[in-house]
């Protein structure tokens, strides 16, 4: 009799796609659970999105399917989203929980350590 359970790389290819999927629900529910959001949370949403899909475009290739999906929602993500709203990383300057020193740290991870102090310092002008 043949077995219907999962063989481990299906059981890994879900741990891939649990990941990210994982990381939509948390921002999901950041932005939109609270009668109140917060613009101060923007700048921790939007890179934890970022972030995952950036991760996911370098992951295995051996899931095509999943694969182009990343491409093509980091491809939409990119038009709406890739350039960090100004006023927004400002506010997010002013909360005391991330400073500057988280926003520094969420461009270096995204743009590279290059561009980082234009990014930042702008705030402050």
């Amino acid at each position: 009799m043949k077995s219907l359970a999962p063989y481990v790389e299906d059981w890994d290819k879900l741990g891939y796609i649990h990941k990210f999927l994982k990381v939509l629900y948390d921002v999901t529910n950041l932005f939109f659970a609270t009668k109140y959001p917060t613009s101060n949370s923007y700048v921790l949403g939007v890179w934890k999105i970022q972030s995952a899909l950036m991760d996911m475009a370098k992951g295995p290739t051996y899931f095509v399917e999943f694969s182009n999906m990343v491409h093509d929602m980091q491809a939409k993500f990119d038009k709406y989203w890739g350039e960090y709203n100004l006023a927004l990383s400002c506010v997010a300057i002013l909360d005391p929980r991330y400073k500057v020193t988280f926003l520094k740290y969420c461009f270096v991870k995204i743009y590279g350590s290059e561009s980082v102090g234009d990014r930042v310092y702008v705030c402050f002008l």
